[in-house]
């Protein structure tokens, strides 16, 4: 297909990033919503002036949400993708962690992309084939001890993909894990890790790269490839699942 518009949200930093630098690389355009302009995402506009719109703003705002994706579709003209890309995690077990520190969490995770959906779905309606990428987790569907607001958090991603996926039959909806990748937010989901899931995810971290799996460990740059394939061209047969970004599947679509 042509050129395509993609709205990413966290796209300054991390997985966002690499996914916005691999858009770019293909000649799509790309509106990326942040709290701030990274010196690395600075680069990138600096690099793409025209493809690259940059905007800044909360998630957790709805009003500033959904005005972002309206300022995307007035400079770009249309809105073929989205990819929902921010999360944070929450370290600790049911027991250990507080109602406040779950609310966070479903506030940034879930309820902070309905204001981006609300806005945006009607513009997706618009295109031939819309899209719809969730960066999910595969706590979210296998439990991993000490994280049991992240994994509630992320199943609940992965079931709005369903949703939306059966409601709009006309835009293509999925939910894809990245594996283990090294990130600014992973390092800071160790860092405040209890010890026990600390040394679990450190040992993931020093595991050799190529692997494959939920646990297995991948650069942003090559995550980000997939899944700006997967944002422009996942086809109907992927609609409405969760997928790690390394099922056989997926490589097959997005390594052709």
């Amino acid at each position: 297909m042509g050129n395509s518009v993609v709205f990413i949200t966290g796209a300054s930093k991390g997985i966002g990033l690499a996914v916005a630098t691999a858009l770019l690389a293909q000649s799509h355009n790309v509106a990326s919503y942040a709290r701030t302009v990274t010196p690395e995402l600075q680069a990138l506009q600096d690099q793409y002036p025209q493809h690259l719109l940059t905007i800044s703003g909360d998630v957790t705002d709805p009003a500033a949400s959904s005005a972002a994706v309206t300022q995307a579709y007035k400079h770009f003209g249309r809105l073929d993708s989205l990819v929902l890309n921010v999360g944070i995690p929450a370290m600790g077990s049911t027991a250990d962690t507080p109602v406040e520190e779950w609310r966070s969490v479903f506030e940034i995770n879930v309820f902070s992309m309905i204001p981006t959906l609300n806005a945006a779905l009607p513009l997706l309606r618009m295109v031939e084939t819309g899209r719809i990428l969730f960066t999910s987790s595969h706590t979210g569907v296998i439990p991993f001890p000490g994280l049991s607001a992240t994994s509630a958090s992320k199943a609940a991603v992965n079931s709005l993909a369903r949703s939306i996926a059966v409601e709009e039959p006309n835009i293509i909806t999925l939910a894809v894990h990245p594996g283990v990748v090294p990130t600014p937010g992973l390092a800071t989901c160790i860092s405040t890790a209890p010890p026990d899931v600390a040394s679990v995810l450190r040992a993931g971290l020093d595991a050799p790269r190529g692997a494959t799996g939920p646990t297995a460990v991948n650069d942003a740059a090559f995550v980000g490839k997939r899944f700006a394939w997967l944002a422009v061209n996942a086809p109907k047969s992927v609609s409405g699942r969760f997928f790690c970004h390394d099922e056989d599947e997926i490589v097959h679509l997005t390594d052709a």
